[in-house]
């Protein structure tokens, strides 16, 4: 069967009701989206991604009351960061509550929550009227997708239907921040800066430790089957050996990108056959934290 790329909410609301995985716009990435409390559902979606099962998987709800149901306690910042920043590309790691499935978790004590901020996203979450658990739409470790198109590439087939919102608006995944301790610390930076939420939590956050307690912090991931590898403004630029990718007005005579589009770039190198892509690390990509942080994970870091 070819998945179907539409706009239609209501069908694809009747799908994930069905039990059936539906790929879905966010404002950050599009998300392989499934019924919320189904151990059938989890176990396609990591089926179907290829994805490791000990990986957690993201919770994404469509209004604030509904994340009280999903945790065991509410930590005293949580209001204050729902108040600022949900809807957004937040999502927020939090002792799960007791009837949580494992499967969903990884096994572990926490789960990841978020409410994506992209309009259909949101009316198709109130519409199925609870959770679901959503992602990245891509294969396992591959340049997440940022286009109705870059799902199809990887799923065509393998879901009945990806609901097209067009081009991802931010094109990175969201922060990551852990509640767990006295001092909330972020685990996987993004948009959402930690100078930002230092402001609105009128704190300085804490340090992340080694542990595994979110989505994308264990595995590869974001890397096209090109080699990647960073270059610096001492190197010379190896223009004849493959693509160079420099943000902004680095570097001349380099592919331009940003946040919007470095996937869609590593998606198009793969398309294209290029066997290897350098990314020129300048002094002002060098302070773009998300972006370095996707960066260094393609290459392997």
């Amino acid at each position: 069967m070819e998945t179907e790329i539409s706009k239609n909410i209501d069908k694809a609301a009747q799908l994930l009701n069905q039990g059936h995985l539906v790929a879905i716009p966010t404002e950050t990435v599009y998300g392989l989206a499934g019924l919320f409390g189904s151990i059938e559902t989890y176990n396609q979606i990591y089926e179907v991604k290829g994805r490791p099962s000990d990986n957690p998987l993201i919770v994404h709800i469509g209004e604030k009351s509904w994340i009280y149901d999903l945790i065991d306690s509410a930590p005293t910042s949580l209001e204050i960061l729902l108040d600022h920043f949900f809807p957004g590309p937040l999502t927020l790691i939090l002792k799960k509550a007791y009837h949580i499935s494992p499967s969903l978790t990884a096994n572990l004590p926490t789960i990841a929550i978020r409410m994506p901020s992209h309009p259909l996203a949101l009316e198709l979450l109130r519409k199925v009227g609870h959770p679901i658990v959503a992602p990245s739409a891509n294969l396992s470790g591959c340049p997440s997708p940022t286009r109705a198109e870059d799902v199809l590439e990887d799923f065509n087939g393998k879901i009945p239907m990806i609901l097209d919102g067009g081009p991802c608006q931010i094109g990175i995944e969201s922060t990551v921040l852990s509640l767990l301790d006295n001092k909330p610390c972020i685990l996987r930076p993004g948009i959402i800066t930690e100078e930002a939420i230092e402001n609105v939590l009128q704190t300085k956050l804490g340090s992340s430790g080694k542990e595994v307690l979110s989505p994308g912090m264990k595995y590869r991931h974001y890397a096209p089957k090109a080699k990647v590898s960073l270059i610096y403004p001492h190197d010379s630029v190896p223009f004849s050996s493959g693509w160079v990718l420099s943000f902004e007005n680095e570097l001349k005579g380099a592919i331009p990108f940003n946040h919007q589009n470095f996937y869609q770039l590593l998606r198009k190198a793969d398309r294209e056959n290029i066997s290897h892509v350098f990314i020129f690390v300048g002094p002002i990509l060098s302070k773009e934290k998300a972006l370095m942080n996707r960066i260094q994970k393609s290459a392997g870091g």
